[in-house]
């Protein structure tokens, strides 16, 4: 048997799939990276709003969680139990179910969190999960008030509440 054929060929050979292989092999570099980098953005509007449920920031991340986190599924898992629990609120007079309700959620967000910690391998202990995280209580006040604002108008266009209308003094107003 020629060696110098076999060799030849083998030369061939590595010259024409070697510059494919690398190219193969950084696009799948680039791929984990990218995928990785998505995900911890939604873990980073995650904890950002944590303290904040309500916000755009974080509801947009959770929206994405399904997408993103498709191949893990104890994220999965703790999604598909944070939704169920966000989607059977007790009814509203229900004051002591309100309240079991929405500590329940709590935990539930913070066991979500958690799982998307752990499956992008970053440590973080659930208490800082619940203890972190800084919201000015302005938002808070805020967010409340826009609330009430809110139901009050919803109540009027309903027919629910009267707006109370009278005329001004002399000297009242602007």
């Amino acid at each position: 048997m020629d060696v110098g054929w076999a060799w030849a060929a083998a030369t061939c050979f590595a010259t024409l799939l070697g510059p494919i292989l690398a190219v193969l092999v950084t696009r799948f570099v680039d791929q984990r990276r990218s995928d990785g980098a998505r995900r911890f953005d939604i873990f980073r509007s995650l904890m950002r709003a944590r303290t904040s449920p309500l916000s755009p920031d974080f509801i947009g991340a959770l929206n994405l969680l399904e997408v993103e986190f498709r191949s893990f599924p104890k994220v999965l898992e703790a999604w598909t139990a944070f939704l169920a629990h966000v989607n059977k609120m007790p009814a509203e007079g229900d004051a002591e179910g309100q309240r079991r309700w929405g500590d329940e959620l709590v935990e539930r967000r913070i066991r979500l969190l958690d799982a998307v910690a752990r499956a992008l391998k970053i440590k973080i202990d659930q208490l800082d999960i619940l203890r972190g995280g800084y919201q000015p209580i302005a938002w808070a006040n805020t967010e409340e008030a826009q609330l009430k604002a809110r139901q009050f108008t919803l109540e009027i266009l309903e027919g629910r509440r009267a707006l109370k209308i009278q005329p001004l003094k002399d000297g009242d107003g602007v």
